[in-house]
């Protein structure tokens, strides 16, 4: 049997060793920044998540505000993130089937938004594909940085012999187990989700 150690923040299967070397970071409301971009949620016409921390995070930022969110558009990364999206009563209306910043953008090519005034809210860490998107159709996007991930070591720390695969979330997780661990094996498989993650893996 295949043993399998996952250093993301959720664990997706029961038969995989779960060891996550990094966790979510929120930044407070208080600051300027998210709480100029709160107080114009109702004026949003759309929302755009690129992960299922930036939709968790969101929540507890809005709190009592949350329902400004309910039932507005929000076009989303991948199945799970739309599933997170459902769950906090967003209308979602687009889903990229490739988990980047790139395929959301490729979706959102199907979509008029001339009038749309979408809000973005992402890890500190996210790259500029999304404004630069928004820059070329001339379309209001408002982002926002409203969570980081950091590097944790919890103990104990597991024994690399144990394990066939190692499988990493995002890049964060690669930094992460190299904060630990100091280099990548070379006797594992390594398992990278999303291009992104594998270009970090490659370097």
């Amino acid at each position: 049997m295949r043993r399998t150690l996952y250093l993301g923040l959720e664990c997706p299967s029961p038969e995989y060793t779960h060891y996550p070397v990094i966790r979510i970071a929120p930044y407070s409301k208080e600051l300027p920044d998210i709480a100029q971009a709160l107080s114009q949620l109702p004026s949003f016409t759309h929302f755009l998540f690129t992960s299922k921390s930036a939709v968790k995070t969101l929540q507890t930022l809005m709190g009592d505000d949350a329902d400004h969110a309910l039932g507005k558009p929000a076009f989303a990364v991948g199945k799970a993130t739309a599933a997170v999206c459902q769950e906090g009563g967003y209308d979602v209306v687009g889903t990229a089937s490739t988990e980047t910043a790139e395929g959301l953008t490729e979706m959102l090519d199907g979509f008029p938004l001339e009038n749309a005034r979408l809000f973005w809210p992402h890890s500190v860490l996210s790259r500029d594909v999304i404004p630069a998107y928004a820059r070329t159709r001339d379309v209001v996007l408002v982002d926002c940085a409203i969570y980081t991930t950091i590097p944790q070591c919890i103990e104990p720390v597991p024994n690399l012999d144990a394990f066939d695969e190692i499988i990493f979330t995002s890049p964060s997780t690669v930094e992460g187990f190299l904060d630990i661990f100091g280099q990548l094996p070379c006797d594992k498989q390594l398992t990278a989700i999303g291009s992104i993650t594998q270009a970090r893996l490659d370097q």
